[in-house]
């Protein structure tokens, strides 16, 4: 329906541009108090007018153009996939599947999977950070994260066992976790 609706918009745009074009040429083309007719000679073209004229249909059209194109814009964000639902196997926000055989199967030997809903939970609790790097460890509800901050990029340790994902607090599980990562990076 907005594929239609912008469309319609788009075309209505250039029509206005063509259109006022044909139009200003033929009024400034025109000499006050003599009719165009066969038989005469074309009167010179009057640049002011033609400019004046012109101007209001090229602003209408581009304006029409403009809202035609902030349509578009808008549903291709609204139809895109929120980045919070992305591919567990996946890295560095690339979206470029992993190719190391041996950690896939590590990954799956665990007992656990991350969901959805614990990938939704991880960009809450990261609001306003680019996640560069989500992986689950293979202790049960524990994620590392590598989170880009000011001073570069930082790996954190996320527990999402709860109703809502947090940092972990077990320093014991943040060590074996970064442990891990080290090894699996």
């Amino acid at each position: 329906m907005a594929k239609t609706i912008t469309n319609v918009i788009l075309v209505a745009g250039i029509l206005s541009l063509v259109i006022g074009f044909v139009l200003a040429y033929q009024m400034a083309n025109q000499q006050p108090g003599m009719p165009q007719g066969a038989g005469q000679e074309s009167a010179r073209i009057n640049w002011r007018s033609f400019f004046q004229i012109y101007f209001q249909f090229f602003t209408n059209g581009m304006i029409l153009i403009g809202v035609s194109e902030g349509i578009r814009l808008l549903q291709k964000i609204h139809d895109k996939k929120p980045a919070g639902v992305m591919p567990i196997l996946y890295r560095k926000g690339k979206q470029e599947p992993l190719e190391d055989w041996e950690e896939r199967e590590r990954m799956e030997e665990s007992d656990w999977q991350l969901s959805e809903e614990d990938v939704m939970k991880i960009y809450d609790l990261f609001q306003g950070e680019a996640i560069l790097e989500l992986l689950p460890s293979p202790f049960d509800h524990h994620c590392a994260v590598k989170v880009q901050r000011e001073d570069g990029p930082v790996v954190e340790v996320v527990d999402v066992s709860g109703p809502e994902a947090k940092e972990t607090d077990d320093w014991e599980m943040e060590r074996r976790v970064r442990e891990w990562y080290r090894e699996s990076v």
